[in-house]
């Protein structure tokens, strides 16, 4: 066994450790999203995408060493690296904008809907065959979507904007996941949070940066620095257990949204959104035992 080979094994040795890192990541997520909707109401949200995207963007900044400095930045998939940078700086701005416009929980929960457009495109995508059962979770997940949307002339652009931000996550998924068979993982971050850096700072810049208040100024900082420790927590969560392992946890998310949601907003999820997110949790979790049980990846 190969030195290289042993330290991958000894990192996923931990799954405990990676598991808590993976719950550190979604509290982190959550808290993130409180701030958001919190500091939107002030700030415009191409500022706080910039300051979100600058301070990860430092966070893979610093780890490019590990991988040769910028020599580490060569690639031969450019096309793979626009289209996952593409999707994922447009899904995060239509999350913030769900966040700031409609309850913390629903936005949430509708961004969480990805798993079920990750089935839909991985047909044309990654060439995968879907069996019915998993059709049959994906149309029980629009279910549980419209249940939250509740689709009609009234509907919020804010929830439009969650279903747009979980269509884009799923395109970031399945380019990450082509992506990680070539590319290091501080490549494709780096890529990604340097140009939303550009886009989103330059955008804040030509509508007119807002100087951050005193009083504000502690809550933009721990939002940075939340931003560059989720990043953290993420990354490190994958290399002591399987991203397989990790995934029926990611819809703790939806609970710590909620919690955070009614603490300080006084939101309680109506009960069509109670039902929609069980709907999506149990959908989310079918399709993931059922690509485990045939053994895709």
């Amino acid at each position: 066994m190969s030195s290289s080979t042993t330290h991958s094994a000894q990192w996923h040795d931990q799954p405990g450790f990676g598991i808590a890192l993976f719950v550190i990541n979604l509290i982190l997520m959550a808290v993130m999203g409180a701030m958001v909707k919190t500091l939107s109401v002030s700030y415009p949200l191409t500022e706080i995408l910039s300051y979100r995207f600058i301070c990860a963007m430092l966070a893979f900044a610093i780890t490019l060493p590990s991988v040769g400095g910028l020599a580490g930045l060569k690639t031969s998939r450019p096309f793979g690296h626009a289209v996952r940078t593409v999707s994922g700086i447009v899904s995060l701005g239509l999350l913030y904008f769900a966040l700031s416009t409609i309850p913390l929980a629903d936005a949430t929960a509708l961004v969480y809907s990805a798993p079920i457009f990750i089935v839909v495109f991985s047909i044309p995508l990654l060439g995968e065959t879907i069996g019915w059962r998993r059709w049959s979770a994906v149309l029980l997940g629009f279910i549980g979507v419209i249940l939250i949307a509740q689709p009609g002339a009234s509907m919020n652009i804010g929830t439009l904007a969650g279903i747009g931000s979980a269509i884009g996550a799923a395109l970031v998924s399945i380019f990450l996941r082509r992506l990680s068979k070539t590319e290091k993982t501080v490549t494709i971050g780096f890529y990604y949070n340097f140009t939303g850096t550009l886009v989103y700072t330059g955008w804040a810049i030509s509508i007119g940066w807002v100087m951050p208040l005193a009083s504000d100024a502690l809550l933009i900082a721990a939002f940075g620095l939340l931003a560059g420790l989720q990043q953290w927590a993420l990354n490190h969560s994958h290399r002591y257990a399987e991203a397989s392992m990790l995934a029926p946890f990611e819809y703790l998310i939806l609970i710590f949204a909620a919690l955070l949601g009614y603490v300080f907003w006084a939101e309680v999820p109506s009960f069509t959104t109670w039902i929609g997110a069980a709907i999506i949790v149990a959908s989310g979790l079918f399709i993931i035992a059922r690509k485990r049980a045939i053994g895709q990846t």
